[in-house]
């Protein structure tokens, strides 16, 4: 979309003139750009997918209050505008010791305080605010069969290995019994948490919002913790956990991960999520 046309629309909106506007994609999912005013900074969204926007709407309405989520200023079909949240990316910034054990402490509790939300369904939000699936099985059982048969076609796994992901599977399958269904961000990841002075001020992007039991949601935290201290800390602040249970879900998430980076030939992201893997199956 060209710059004179985002512009057009933002001050037809809000009636405010554009100083400056600068681009901020970082995904093919949506155009982002931020716009500033004489008083104000905006943040604008342009989602290739309307439930994108949804989402985005249904969570920070949902979440105002209750955890530091940017307010909604405008909306229609195509596009939003929304506050914008000043300080850095978390995964941009150098923080003290101190602050390092307070900020992931504090993510910790804020993702526990999305988790306390009920939703419907399981797996992505539709425009209902409901997932399609009726319970976490149905949601995972056709990615797993296809991810074990992706493996082993492409020789990513040999054939003994695969039997040990089976057999994994097979012991750990009461976990899919987990009905629960609350509220997932389902990409609360180091980019999409803002950060000032030592504190968090937002967390931001909520265009996977999801519905499933909370494990899910911890089970991308494990994955990019892995190895580090941030891990402890978060999981101090989100408070009691199945740690065994969180493993069992970063494995179905890292199943679809491994597929992923082998398609598009990331080799170095693919060789960590295998490692992990296996070190997860292995148990």
């Amino acid at each position: 979309m060209k710059k004179k046309k985002i512009i057009k629309l933002f001050e037809k909106s809000l009636n405010k003139t554009v100083i400056k506007i600068s681009d901020r994609s970082n995904g093919i999912d949506q155009i982002v750009k931020i716009i500033e005013t004489k008083n104000n900074i905006y943040v604008m969204k342009f989602p290739e997918d309307k439930v994108l926007i949804f989402r985005e709407i249904f969570a920070c309405e949902k979440l105002n209050g209750i955890i530091p989520v940017p307010k909604i200023i405008f909306r229609s079909e195509d596009f939003l505008i929304q506050e914008y949240i000043t300080g850095e990316s978390l995964d941009k910034i150098n923080l003290s010791i101190n602050d390092f054990k307070k900020v992931y402490f504090q993510i910790g509790v804020y993702l526990k305080k999305i988790h306390q939300i009920k939703s419907k369904g399981f797996g992505f939000l539709d425009l209902k605010g409901v997932a399609k699936y009726t319970s976490i099985r149905e949601a995972t059982d056709q990615l797993l069969e296809d991810g074990f048969r992706y493996l082993l076609e492409k020789n990513i796994l040999a054939n003994e290995e695969i039997k040990k992901v089976k057999l994994y599977f097979k012991l750990n399958d009461f976990y899919l019994n987990n009905n629960d269904s609350v509220l997932l961000h389902f990409d609360y990841t180091d980019s999409h948490i803002k950060v000032k002075n030592g504190k968090v001020k937002g967390i931001i992007d909520f265009g996977d919002l999801s519905s499933g039991p909370n494990s899910y949601d911890l089970g991308r935290s494990y994955i990019q913790y892995y190895g580090t201290e941030k891990f402890i800390y978060f999981m101090e602040g989100y408070g009691d956990f199945d740690l065994k249970e969180i493993e069992f879900y970063a494995s179905v998430i890292l199943i679809n991960k491994i597929i992923k980076h082998h398609y598009k030939k990331r080799i170095k992201s693919l060789l960590f999520k295998l490692k992990l893997f296996k070190k997860i199956i292995d148990y």
